[in-house]
């Protein structure tokens, strides 16, 4: 509610960005609205990840929608709270345990609906390797990567090693096993998109196809007000 008339989302701005990290724009945003940066993005091995940026170009929007854009296409989730500008991945906060509980007695009307047409089993993502000078793919899917056991566990990662006399491949996969979708439709989802590293083109097909399949379903309820749901919480 405090940002509602402030500058971060009513000043309409444009300006492009090449070669630089989702850290250094959120910074920058940070610092010209007075806000400090709370930055929650890890690795698989459990270290901050910058997340490196090829291009990006926010174009006549606030910064408030730029960087709710910037977090959407990083499986990432942005609130400002105590002059705080806060980014965490949305996996993260799916492993947390729950604020709160809503049980069949609580609710007087609810309503599921689900949706099969925007499911994908799999995204590639093409990207420009600088010293091939030629357009590669990176592949995520649905299949093996990551498993979610419990709010408290954290992923368990698998990985076949390389041999060592094997030419490394142009292209990585990823999977993993989406809870909501674990066939993914049977599509798959085609990106094209300003990267030009292989790591930029795998967390770009893994955030699109989570982002895709995180709405496999949706539901209304109807309840009583309760004190343990609140906004900002």
């Amino acid at each position: 509610v405090s940002i509602l008339n402030s500058a971060i989302r009513h000043v309409v701005r444009n300006k492009p960005y090449e070669n630089i990290t989702l850290k250094a724009i959120l910074e920058e945003i940070a610092t010209r609205h007075g806000l400090g940066l709370k930055y929650q993005i890890k690795d698989e091995d459990d270290e901050e990840d910058p997340v490196p940026i090829s291009k990006v170009t926010q174009n006549d929007q606030s910064d408030i929608a730029f960087l709710s854009q910037l977090a959407g296409d990083n499986s990432a989730f942005i609130k400002i709270y105590d002059g705080q500008l806060i980014i965490c991945d949305i996996d993260d906060l799916e492993r947390q345990k729950p604020s709160s509980q809503i049980y069949r007695g609580d609710i007087s009307a609810y309503k599921f609906n689900a949706q099969a047409f925007d499911l994908y089993k799999e995204c590639k993502v093409r990207y420009f390797d600088p010293k091939t000078k030629k357009p590669k793919a990176a592949k995520v899917s649905h299949k093996e990567m990551l498993v979610y056991n419990s709010w408290a566990n954290k992923p368990s990662v698998s990985r076949k090693k390389k041999a060592s006399k094997a030419p490394a491949p142009h292209y990585s996969t990823y999977s993993y096993l989406d809870s909501a979708n674990a066939t993914g439709g049977g599509k798959i989802l085609y990106i094209r998109s300003a990267v030009k590293t292989l790591k930029e083109a795998e967390q770009k097909a893994r955030s699109e196809l989570k982002k895709h399949n995180r709405g496999e379903w949706s539901m209304d309820i109807t309840m009583m007000g309760s004190i343990d749901v609140y906004a900002g919480s």
